[in-house]
């Protein structure tokens, strides 16, 4: 992969060197991210401001509850994509039913 698209980028915090533009909703969050950073533009992923496949790979990366139509925002994300598109997430109704923290507090 030589670019990638940060999808509800945030801070930054998950981002790699081939992190080529970072698209995030929250003024604040951008004006946090690093200078070192990929560079940030305002946007949603049920709207991304990026061409139609201008990156080989988009990344969602513990954001998606935050989007206000998840379909909407999968399918821009595999519009921009050229190669892949991943979305890491985390569920706590499902978490909180592991067996190895079933019953912990």
């Amino acid at each position: 992969m030589r670019s990638v698209a940060n999808i509800g980028a945030g801070t930054g915090s998950y981002e790699t060197p081939r992190v080529v533009v970072a698209v995030e909703p929250s003024s604040v969050m951008i004006a946090q991210r690093a200078r070192s950073g990929a560079p940030a533009v305002r946007g949603a992923a049920e709207h991304l401001p990026i061409g139609t496949g201008a990156v080989d790979a988009a990344m969602a990366i513990l954001t998606i509850h935050h989007w206000a139509d998840l379909a909407a925002g999968v399918a821009e994300m595999i519009r921009v994509a050229r190669r892949r598109v991943v979305v890491f997430t985390w569920d706590h109704s499902v978490f909180s039913r592991f067996w190895l923290l079933r019953g912990a507090a």
